[in-house]
């Protein structure tokens, strides 16, 4: 049975999914209320990844994408994701324009959270041109924009990254 996903992140970006679980089948806009974007989730690389934060304010809330995945992809996502190694996996309200939507998440564990981290150019630019890509609000992309970033200090990482971009 397939399930849908709600992509906040770097899984936004139609190349990085893809190049993750194989073709995806987007289902449209959709936001996650109570909840605020983070860059704080410690990643293996060391840097700053995306974090769904629970924050219980309903004035705050995340912009993204739902996608239907079957379950081999979802099993290769949970691998790509760290299921249980950083992230934890979440059923959601996802709010869309014509209601609410059952969708699965993923929300980094409080041991892999460090407010300190920043994440690398390549993956906040995979944020912003995934959040183009579906045609998120400006004014959030703006805030994604604006998040500091860092130099990946390991060059062949960094060219494969941003090799994705170009998709």
């Amino acid at each position: 049975m397939n399930i849908t996903y709600f992509a906040y992140g770097s899984n936004m970006h139609l190349g990085r999914l893809t190049q993750r679980v194989g073709e995806i089948k987007s289902h449209g806009l959709a936001q996650l209320k109570g909840h605020r974007l983070e860059f704080h989730k410690r990643g293996k690389d060391g840097s700053a990844k995306c974090d769904a934060f629970y924050t219980g304010n309903k004035k705050d809330g995340i912009f993204g994408v739902l996608i239907e995945l079957d379950p081999s992809q979802k099993m290769r996502l949970d691998y790509f994701e760290g299921l249980g190694n950083g992230y934890n996996e979440c059923v959601i309200d996802a709010k869309t324009a014509t209601g609410t939507i059952e969708a699965i998440t993923y929300t980094a564990q409080r041991q892999y959270i460090d407010p300190d981290l920043r994440p690398f150019e390549w993956y906040t630019l995979l944020v912003i041109e995934g959040a183009k890509q579906h045609g998120l609000p400006p004014h959030y992309i703006a805030l994604i924009e604006n998040i500091p970033h860092i130099d990946d200090p390991d060059p062949e990482r960094d060219q494969e990254n941003y090799s994705i971009l170009k998709y």
